[in-house]
């Protein structure tokens, strides 16, 4: 990395940690764990859990994280690009999570929606540790359904490409991240998640699950007709306009979140 491009990413961070203090956490917190980060990745120490309060709508929220979590911490704790105010016209009462990694995002939303029932689903084993510490250290272990499994458009094993990143976790069938290590885990639709959880609708379906956006949105997929609005990231390997064409048969209008820092839209009715 050049004096240059070192320079710019000090600039974007020290303006990230300014953000991030309006969360509750301290000024340099960011930075601090940013370039610990580093620092041990450099020594080939290994990635280290660290555990930071942060408050969000007046609630104490314990997160613990792994520095490669850093990037996400902050789209959720700091843009806030799942905050999504006014622009859903109701408060949800059903929230599904699908690639919940650490339980970051469904943290946040039981902050802004705490009258809503919140499941969530992730297949890596090492985010699921990190995520069952979470909703533990929140007294939340009995309020989130939490499901360790992948999600599809159709249910069985398959195996998960993982690297040393744990937020880049991939399906085999998604063309995103070029990933050395596998490891073969449940598959599970939307259609057994509703039954099990026995709902009827889902009231906000947020989406962040590295390619495999564009088959469970395109394949049997006529249970859209039970979900309200979508937050979703998407992936490289599709295109906005592919999705829109997915939503459109079911009512949906898909539009881009201004603040948010990765390609995360909204598809409302």
């Amino acid at each position: 990395m050049s004096l240059t491009s070192s320079l710019h990413q000090l600039k974007r961070l020290i303006g990230e940690d300014r953000v991030l203090t309006g969360s509750g956490v301290r000024r340099g917190w960011y930075l601090y764990h940013h370039y610990l980060g580093r620092f041990r990745n450099r020594l080939g120490w290994g990635t280290k859990e660290a555990t930071s309060r942060f408050t969000i709508e007046g609630k104490e929220l314990l997160v613990h994280f792994t520095p490669e979590q850093l990037g996400t911490l902050y789209c959720i704790f700091g843009a806030r690009e799942y905050d999504l105010g006014t622009l859903l016209p109701y408060a949800p009462q059903t929230i599904l999570d699908l690639g919940a990694n650490s339980g970051m995002a469904s943290l946040f939303f039981h902050a802004l929606h705490p009258q809503a029932s919140i499941a969530c689903v992730e297949p890596d084993p090492r985010n699921l540790k990190l995520l069952d510490k979470t909703l533990r250290s929140n007294q939340l272990e009995r309020t989130i359904t939490v499901f360790p499994a992948a999600i599809s458009s159709a249910e069985g094993r398959m195996k998960l490409r993982m690297g040393t990143h744990s937020t880049c976790s991939a399906l085999e069938s998604s063309p995103m991240h070029d990933l050395q290590d596998e490891i073969e885990v449940d598959v599970q639709t939307v259609p057994q998640i509703l039954d099990r959880l026995g709902w009827k609708q889902i009231d906000l379906l947020k989406i962040d699950i590295e390619g495999t956006e564009d088959e469970l949105l395109s394949l049997k997929n006529d249970w859209l007709a039970q979900v309200k609005s979508i937050v979703l990231e998407i992936h490289p390997n599709t295109t906005p306009e592919k999705i829109q064409r997915y939503l459109s048969p079911f009512g949906f209008q898909l539009s881009p979140l201004k603040r948010s820092i990765e390609p995360v839209y909204l598809a409302t009715k």
